[in-house]
């Protein structure tokens, strides 16, 4: 028997998604809390100076949405979990059809749109549990093409090794059975085939706020919506809005402050600048003289 992943119990049965209230970035764990650890940055990518996220606070961030899969389901919700961080670096990394929109923008607007991913998280959240990306557990029936795959090292001792998603092999007759299905069918020319179905397991989503759900086209019937989080999340966010604007003030002032510390700065390099550039005349001057 092989050994289990040493993963604790209820691993994935559950994950958080959590937004940036300032920026619309996104992040995702599967504990309650995000700490500011390898997982936490590499979630992150640079899209431009003073962009990136340089130290985590947490409030300015909030619980966007729970995503539940029940006991046992621990599997299945990493599997999603690791199909929506994909999709994420994609989003960051491959800009598809917007690629000359985001090209014709500064660097600044370009790092910014980027940034925001509170839109296309929901978007892919829905496709995810719809059973979108390759190898997707959602999917009923596909946990049992699950095949443990040993790792070994130079001397074939093993070493650990990890459930990988393996093509089954066809059946002897399976291609003649497709084939006769399709002689069967008929069907007329430049009509294709309907494929079957997915079978999809279900999956519970707790919002925050109901309406983010509508950044999404459509959502598949295996996903029940819950308005409302668990308990903890939305204590904590609760207390991070009035923290939010209990602050407002304080962040006003400090950007006046540095927008005038900036201003200083800028007067302090001119006037620089105009002494030099004095000096240069004077020594000019002198050497017209000579």
């Amino acid at each position: 028997m092989p050994p289990k992943p040493a993963f604790p119990e209820g691993h994935g049965e559950r994950f958080w998604i959590f937004t940036q209230i300032a920026t619309g970035m996104t992040l995702f764990s599967l504990k309650p809390e995000i700490k500011a650890n390898k997982a936490f940055r590499t979630q992150t990518v640079f899209t431009g100076k003073k962009l990136a996220v340089g130290k985590l606070r947490k409030d300015y961030w909030r619980t966007l949405a729970v995503v539940e899969f029940g006991e046992g389901n621990g599997v299945m919700g990493r599997s999603v979990f690791q199909k929506l961080r994909e999709f994420q670096q994609r989003h960051l990394l491959e800009w598809g059809p917007q690629a000359q929109e985001l090209l014709k923008m500064d660097r600044w607007s370009r790092g910014k749109t980027l940034n925001d991913q509170h839109g296309n998280t929901v978007a892919d959240l829905a496709a995810v549990l719809g059973g979108s990306g390759k190898g997707n557990l959602i999917v009923e029936g596909r946990e049992k093409e699950l095949r443990w795959v040993k790792w070994t090292d130079k001397n074939g001792k093993a070493v650990g090794g990890e459930l990988k998603l393996l093509k089954p092999k066809k059946k002897e007759g399976e291609e003649t059975a497709v084939a006769a299905a399709g002689e069967e069918g008929k069907l007329k020319e430049g009509e294709a085939a309907k494929p079957e179905p997915l079978k999809l397991q279900p999956a519970t989503v707790y919002w925050a706020n109901e309406q983010d759900r509508f950044y999404a086209r459509e959502w598949t019937d295996n996903v029940t919506h819950v308005l409302g989080l668990p308990i903890k999340e939305a204590a904590e966010n609760a207390l991070r809005d009035e923290e939010w604007e209990a602050n407002a003030e304080a962040r006003s002032a400090a950007e006046a402050q540095g927008k005038a510390a900036k201003a200083r700065k800028q007067a302090i390099k001119e006037e620089k600048a105009a002494k030099k550039a004095q000096r240069a005349e004077a020594r000019m001057a002198e050497e017209a003289k000579e």
